[in-house]
């Protein structure tokens, strides 16, 4: 009796270790590792399931022997303890089986009743698990709501809004607002360390005025992506709502005060968001997922990233005239349209011209879909405006200030690219150029094992053809996992082609939602040149209140967006010249080099003042030394301006109208008196000094085409880059 006894401690005591020690780590690919706090929390809750069922094994052995030895027959002893170990599960001890053993065996007595608390905490792991969950949320929520000076607020459950909450690091003051809270819900915001809570049928607004109560001395800034742009839109109208109720509107630049919202749309719907950034003064922004993905495709590629001394002259910034520079897209959806314009807006080249003055350098895309990629709402509204005006305005030369031409040189092939024309098609474009060709080739055609597949066609059909030294390939890859799993491990990196498209990296994350880069140095240094021309005895808090006011009230959408352009041109600007920016401490520092490669023979002069630290530029008269890198570089800044305007679908105000018209007038007709030529904003400062007998000087926006190089160190410091020598880069 002893020894069985004893052999039920050791058996109890074994298994408690081991679920302990299972709690705490688990085998993964045959190796042991500490378990994630969600491994940990399936593993409680696997209870439920009869995780510790083993210890009912101890039971019966125990029941037998207090059972027998009531003078029971082994029979009847096994019996009555097979079914006392079926009524245990239900927390039906039977002590009166072994009371009279438990009595005169102190040992056998104390573990039967270390059986019972056994019994006992499997019964009640699962429902402790659940009460700390509904406990550690209540605390969550109080924390997030009432304490945190700082919070976020994810509206919707799906695996998107997931991406952003882990985005958002270890420290989160977070809570998730979703329709009805589940156990899947709840699971999550335990694992994460955030709240969750119900709207309860109630509009956003109404459930943000409910938990935070106030906002004037707490910043709440809420993430709403629900999948469906009805809702977004409406939840989006609630949250303008509690805005204006509120009078937050004057606190869209506190820091320590106010709401602002980042909503989720799709392009097509992109007027009805921009309506409320406008309406709130900058509190609610509108987030386009396409255009995330765009811009970051164009930061971290742009069309100068694998160029040569045979396609750039990095002394003038220039590329060289005989360079022929290819652009293929195979798929045109809403990823293909907006990388498009992105890349026709932001990628402007110049090359050598007549006298040494820099002339626009072309880029040729050929766009291929399985679907006429004319026929776009958005296209129509922007970009084709420009070509249907473009022959009249010729045939009316002189009621113009000179016409540029049509950005980038494009092609459309309606071709699939399972069709048997396919790849002569594609061979014969890559050849354009001959020996000069520079390619890109984006596919963004598929799901990502399609687009996988079509990348891994191309580059054998490269290797064919002799062209994978001049032509590089990317592939969109929408997955995380994939791509860094397997993709780039694997593919890519035999391949010699690139992933982009990550969605949990460029689009489900804090920073990319409400901080994106160049957004962000868009206004910062629009901030300071507010700053630079305020009235004197302004404090910081009501310039930055102008500047906002300015930016989202003042501005139309074409007005900011051709500022964050501008920034994102930066990096392809610095690789013109041979450099490239750069977050690493360790990379040396070539700023100084740079600024004295950019402004050899053209020397920038200074008031002596200083704004924010930058040092104001002195233009003086505005007589602008021709042929220097400072004036290819301007002339390019022009042609990227003139670029992006017309891709938004404004045309050339003509002058009459630029004599007439107020600016306010013009934009409201999509027209602008700057979209001319280089040369041609020389005549446009000559009107504007007629009509407003200022000077010619105080006339001249050439001087804006300069700023945002003359005042690079100093911008990307600000934004804890430094400029570094692309040879030197990791």
């Amino acid at each position: 009796m002893t020894v069985v006894t004893v052999l039920c401690l050791v058996y109890m005591t074994l298994l408690l270790c081991a679920l302990i020690g299972a709690y705490f780590a688990g085998a993964d690919d045959g190796r042991l590792k500490i378990r994630s706090r969600s491994e940990k929390l399936r593993f409680l809750k696997s209870f439920k399931k009869g995780k510790f069922a083993l210890i009912y094994l101890a039971a019966f052995p125990l029941y037998y022997l207090g059972i027998r030895h009531s003078g029971e027959s082994v029979i009847e002893s096994l019996m009555d303890a097979m079914k006392n170990c079926v009524e245990v599960v239900v927390l039906k001890y039977n002590y009166g089986d072994v009371k009279a053993l438990a009595e005169v065996n102190s040992l056998y007595k104390a573990v039967v009743f270390t059986c019972y608390a056994l019994v006992t905490l499997n019964a009640f792991t699962f429902v402790f698990t659940v009460l700390r969950e509904k406990i550690y949320n209540a605390r969550r929520a109080f924390s997030v709501t009432k304490l945190a000076k700082k919070s976020y607020v994810v509206v919707g459950d799906s695996a998107a809004n997931r991406a952003i909450i882990r985005s958002m690091g270890k420290k989160k003051n977070a809570i998730m607002l979703v329709d009805s809270v589940n156990e899947s819900v709840r699971d999550f915001a335990f694992v994460e360390k955030i709240a969750v809570a119900g709207l309860k049928g109630k509009p956003v607004g109404s459930a943000l005025k409910r938990l935070f109560g106030g906002f004037t001395n707490k910043r709440v800034s809420v993430i709403v992506n629900l999948g469906d742009d009805s809702r977004n839109l409406t939840e989006c109208d609630s949250i303008a709502s509690l805005i204006a109720d509120c009078g937050l509107g004057r606190l869209a630049t506190s820091e320590n005060g106010g709401v602002d919202a980042y909503v989720f749309g799709e392009p097509e719907n992109e007027s009805t968001f921009l309506y409320y950034e406008k309406t709130t003064g900058g509190c609610v922004h509108y987030v386009n997922k396409y255009k995330l993905i765009a811009m970051d495709f164009c930061g971290k590629h742009p069309l100068t990233e694998f160029m040569t001394d045979k396609q750039l002259d990095t002394a003038t910034g220039l590329i060289t005239p005989e360079t022929e520079i290819n652009v293929v897209m195979l798929g045109f959806g809403k990823t293909g349209r907006k990388l498009f314009l992105t890349m026709a807006e932001n990628n402007r080249f110049m090359t050598r011209g007549e006298n040494g003055i820099a002339v626009p350098k072309t880029v040729n895309y050929f766009v291929y879909d399985k679907s006429e990629t004319n026929n776009d709402k958005t296209l129509n509204h922007g970009l084709l405006r420009y070509d249907r005006v473009y022959v009249d305005m010729l045939s009316r030369k002189a009621e113009y200030l000179p016409v540029p031409e049509p950005i980038a040189r494009r092609s459309f092939f309606c071709l699939d690219v399972g069709d048997n024309d396919f790849y002569v098609s594609l061979k014969s474009n890559l050849d354009n150029g001959g020996d000069n060709a520079y390619n890109y080739v984006i596919v963004s055609c598929g799901t990502d094992l399609q687009n996988l597949d079509l990348a891994e066609k191309l580059t054998e059909k490269l290797s064919e053809w002799g062209k994978r030294g001049n032509t590089k390939i990317f592939v969109k890859i929408r997955s995380g996992s994939l791509t860094g799993k397997v993709v780039d491990k694997n593919y890519a990196r035999r391949g010699g082609y690139y992933t982009f498209g990550s969605e949990s990296e460029t689009v489900y994350s804090l920073s990319r939602i409400t901080s994106e880069e160049n957004e962000r140095m868009a206004k910062d240094r629009h901030f300071c040149y507010t700053y630079e021309n305020a009235a004197d005895g302004k404090t910081e808090e009501e310039v930055r209140r102008a500047a906002n006011e300015k930016w989202y009230v003042g501005w139309q959408q074409v007005q900011r967006e051709s500022n964050v352009y501008a920034c994102l041109a930066i990096r392809m600007k610095l690789q013109l010249l041979g450099f490239d920016l750069s977050r690493d401490p360790d990379a040396p520092d070539a700023s100084r080099e740079f600024m004295k490669k950019y402004a050899d023979g053209d020397e920038i002069k200074y008031t002596g003042r200083e704004v924010m630290g930058k040092k104001i530029v002195d233009y003086g008269d505005c007589n602008f030394v021709h042929g220097s890198v400072r004036d290819n570089f301007a002339r390019q800044e022009h042609e990227r301006w003139n670029a992006y305007m017309i891709s938004s679908g404004y045309v050339p105000a003509t002058i009459e109208e630029i004599r007439t018209l107020e600016k306010s007038e013009m934009l409201a007709r999509r027209k602008h008196a700057n979209i001319t030529t280089f040369e041609g904003l020389i005549d446009y400062r000559k009107i504007m000094s007629e009509k407003n007998g200022m000077s010619e000087a105080d006339n001249d926006v050439i001087k804006y085409d300069y700023q945002i190089m003359d005042d690079l160190p100093w911008l990307l410091g600000r934004g804890g880059y430094k400029i570094v020598k692309k040879s030197d880069r990791k």
